[in-house]
């Protein structure tokens, strides 16, 4: 296990991200799984379809099966991440297991699914060389689907996996919380860091400290009209 991965691992207890809902740990052995929230939509179809089934339960006795099937699907899938590799577990196919010699990356697709991708040597080398013509030739040796397993999970794939999969969300977060957040009078904000945020501030300050000697020059010059006037 690598120090950074080492030091990442020993404060999953109190990183809300590695915990929690949908997260646990067996060892080092991260294991992932859908939202039991999933449960509650399945039991709710399930009481939806015994009423449905109730107008002529010989042609439709099958329907209430499809809600405990999903709800078993829920409770049996599985993405398992350690320093083996990286696996699936499904139920109606094959499960699927991965090491990290074959490890290329994980996908996202459009719909946010994510997956487990190795490539062979020849693609590997039009992707280093920005060949895309010849890489989607060569195609994908080994892709499947991690259950689940989204884009904020790379933050506990990274660590179970020892930074073998990188972590650009803590990276995005981090610099997120070093900068300064500044919104502007018609509503735009922009984030700023610190040598940013100083420089934006002195010439803010700048900027106030000439009106206002501006407003008072101003003034001066009209109060010898208004004594004219007086007399």
């Amino acid at each position: 296990m690598t120090p950074q991965a080492d030091d990442r691992r020993s404060t999953q207890d109190s990183e809300s991200p590695t915990r929690g809902p949908g997260v646990k740990w067996r060892g080092n052995n991260a294991i992932l799984t859908p939202s039991r929230e999933h449960i509650l939509g399945a039991i709710v179809m399930f009481l939806m379809c015994l009423m449905f089934t109730g107008y002529d339960v010989a042609k439709f006795f099958w329907v209430p099966l499809l809600p405990l099937a999903f709800m078993a699907w829920t409770l049996y899938v599985r993405t398992v991440v350690g320093p083996e590799g990286i696996g699936a577990r499904y139920l109606f196919r094959k499960n699927q297991m991965m090491n990290w010699e074959e490890f290329s990356a994980i996908q996202f697709s459009n719909s946010g699914r994510a997956y487990a991708v190795a490539r062979d040597a020849a693609a590997e080398q039009a992707i280093r060389e920005d060949n895309a013509e010849v890489s989607a030739k060569q195609g994908t040796e080994k892709r499947f689907w991690l259950p689940g397993v989204s884009f904020n999970s790379l933050i506990t794939l990274s660590i179970a996996s020892e930074g073998r999969i990188p972590d650009p969300v803590t990276t995005g977060r981090d610099s997120a919380d070093r900068k300064v957040q500044v919104v502007h009078k018609d509503g735009y904000a922009v984030l700023m860091d610190q040598d940013e945020y100083a420089d934006y501030e002195k010439q803010r300050r700048a900027e106030e400290a000439e009106k206002q000697a501006h407003k008072q020059a101003k003034e001066q010059a009209d109060e010898p009209a208004d004594v004219e006037k007086s007399e």
